[in-house]
């Protein structure tokens, strides 16, 4: 299946969050929380001179400087797709991604 054909079955990963209590999110507090997100992983990102951005609300473009481009699902992917684009291991809890060993 091509990435194009999965997104478009994807449900919510737990990595977008959920309403409290049952509640509804509306459309702008999602994207709104979906931007603080990207912008997050983007500081960690930059160490390694890797770019997150949002591909239509549903799915994520990675990119290096490149332009070599990985799409994800959803954040729980962003760690393995840092390594296969870097080369590198990538520890978002240690010193780094710029730093990180191989």
């Amino acid at each position: 299946m091509c990435a194009l054909c999965g997104v478009f079955g994807v449900d919510g990963h737990w990595t977008a969050g959920a309403p409290a209590d049952g509640q509804s999110i509306d459309a702008s507090a999602r994207r709104a929380a979906r931007r603080a997100l990207i912008e997050a992983a983007n500081r960690l990102l930059a160490g390694a001179r890797l770019k997150l951005r949002d591909w239509g609300g549903d799915a994520y473009v990675l990119s290096s400087p490149t332009g070599a481009t990985v799409v994800i699902e959803n954040l729980g992917e962003l760690w393995p797709a840092v390594e296969r684009l870097s080369g590198r291991r990538a520890d978002p809890l240690g010193d780094g991604l710029g730093d990180a060993g191989a």
